[in-house]
């Protein structure tokens, strides 16, 4: 299960159902056209937006996945859901991923690499949060920690980039690092912040 919710004001769930509308229409246009029509069509749009940032809405949009059980090509499947996380952000808005769980179990490509193929597309999908469900421990705890590191690999935040990325916070205590040390950091705005670390 797929679906989109939004933080902004009424009826912006209606624009994100827009935006899956679009982005499944242009993938079935794409289709229908010749290699070198869509080639160049890819070039002219190269140029057009060239490498300009997008600024920010201000509204953020939750994508929250649920239950797909490896079913990573079902509907419009991860591809079609980064088309649409792709599209939204390409609109000034912020996305946040999420998982509900019970994703790497179902189907042969789940069974076959024991969840860890499903894990490699959701990174690079660009999933924020995955909870895990009951068939997360299909395989064993012991399989199931080394999944966790797979996914928070390259998703997850390390102590310095919290701290540089916000603001407001004076000391920041990370009991979860194998570090055994206190600095000092700047945060987002340049202020000095105490973080201690400790294992």
């Amino acid at each position: 299960m797929i679906s989109l919710a939004s933080c902004g004001g009424q009826g912006e769930k209606t624009k994100a159902e827009d935006v899956a509308d679009e982005a499944t229409e242009e993938a079935a246009g794409e289709t229908g056209k010749g290699e070198s029509e869509a080639t160049e069509e890819t070039s002219e749009e190269a140029e057009d937006h060239g490498d300009t940032e997008v600024e920010p809405n201000g509204e953020i949009y939750s994508l929250f996945t649920s239950d797909i059980h490896c079913g990573v090509d079902q509907g419009f499947g991860y591809a079609g859901l980064k088309e649409i996380k792709d599209n939204l952000e390409s609109q000034g808005y912020a996305v946040i991923l999420v998982d509900n769980g019970d994703s790497i179990q179902g189907e042969s490509i789940g069974l076959l690499t024991k969840g860890e193929s499903v894990i490699r597309i959701m990174n690079e999908v660009g999933y924020q949060v995955w909870t895990p469900g009951n068939h997360e421990f299909d395989y064993g705890m012991d399989r199931f920690f080394e999944l966790v590191d797979m996914a928070a690999k390259d998703s997850s935040w390390t102590y310095a980039e919290v701290i540089e990325h916000t603001n407001g916070i004076d000391v920041f205590i990370d009991g979860h690092s194998h570090d055994t040390e206190q600095v000092v950091m700047k945060n987002k705005d340049g202020e000095e912040v105490i973080v201690t670390l400790g294992s």
